[in-house]
């Protein structure tokens, strides 16, 4: 949300959302859809684990869409 008002993404199956170098919760919304066959799958990355450098949030972007398959 950046405005506050909710964005509507229909028929997708990836969404990858970037904040600010804090952990959020604001995600919480996707576990609460009840018209979807299969629960989402959520990797927190970077700073959303821990305080992290930006070469380590680089790999944990890069290794996060690895651990889907």
């Amino acid at each position: 949300m950046i405005n506050g008002e909710p964005i509507i993404c229909d028929d997708v199956d990836t969404i990858v959302s970037c904040y600010a170098p804090q952990s959020s919760k604001e995600c919480e919304w996707l576990f609460e859809l009840t018209d979807m066959d299969k629960q989402p799958t959520l990797i927190k990355i970077g700073d959303a684990l821990m305080p992290r450098t930006v070469e380590e949030a680089i790999l944990d972007g890069f290794q996060a869409p690895w651990s889907l398959q």
